[in-house]
């Protein structure tokens, strides 16, 4: 159940990319065959390579992410890039906000879906919200400082807040000291920030890729970024570390 959980997400991040320019039978043929992809993706992190994925940041939110972008590179069409501005209007921001806030709530359950034992449960949940109240303060801080205006971008705030649960995913239940995840968190939402103010922009210049809601800058670049700090982490923590209970040191 939490496999096929997991395939959906990874179709939901991709039709984000994608919306509004496929049809539903595109969308049906999409999601059929980026799930068989994705099983067999899973089933190479998990049971081959044995990378820690707990939060499913590579396998699901990364895969999710380029998959989309590499198929509106394919299906790119001239007319799409010929529109001056893609901006949201008041309610569909509004809407989006009932969204954020649903996954905000929701995320450090994701994360910790599939721990073993239950003290690695424990600091996957303590780990996310820790990673997302930190990168939500930064994405207020730094969305006034990238806008001329210094006004808040409805953008960073509906997708950047939620990028510290991404970048923490890989890493969740292994993170023990409080800090590292609050630095994981703002780190991420920088990272999305910048995304969403410079690079998503070159992207449609330069390769003609139009990424409708931004999923690069919140799934894309922070999940690659959750299997970096993955790495990082096994190789910073000793074994003993953890012991057999939940201890922040």
């Amino acid at each position: 159940m939490l496999s096929a959980e997991s395939s959906c997400a990874a179709v939901l991040i991709t039709m984000g990319v994608l919306l509004g320019r496929l049809t539903p039978v595109q969308f049906l043929l999409l999601a059929f065959f980026e799930t068989s992809i994705n099983v067999l993706v899973e089933h190479y992190v998990f049971n081959i390579l044995h990378i820690n994925d707990s939060g499913r940041s590579l396998s699901v939110h990364s895969f999710g992410a380029y998959f989309g972008l590499a198929a509106a590179l394919v299906g790119h069409k001239k007319n799409v890039m010929e529109m001056d501005e893609h901006g949201g209007i008041h309610h569909s921001d509004l809407f989006s906000m009932i969204g954020t806030l649903l996954l905000w709530v929701f995320f450090p359950s994701f994360n910790a879906a599939i721990q073993e034992p239950e003290d690695a449960r424990h600091r996957a949940i303590m780990n996310t919200y820790l990673a997302m109240a930190s990168g939500t303060v930064t994405t207020f801080m730094l969305s006034s400082w990238v806008d001329q205006l210094g006004r808040f971008n409805m953008i960073h705030i509906q997708s950047s807040t939620l990028a510290g649960g991404v970048a923490i995913g890989s890493a969740a239940n292994a993170v023990l000291y409080p800090y590292h995840a609050v630095c994981v968190g703002a780190g991420a939402a920088v990272l999305s920030v910048i995304g969403h103010a410079w690079i998503s922009p070159r992207l449609e210049r330069t390769f003609h890729i139009f990424d409708t809601c931004g999923v690069h800058n919140l799934h894309g670049m922070p999940g690659i970024l959750a299997g970096l700090l993955s790495i990082g982490f096994a190789y910073f923590y000793e074994p003993e570390s953890y012991g057999k209970t939940w201890v922040f040191k």
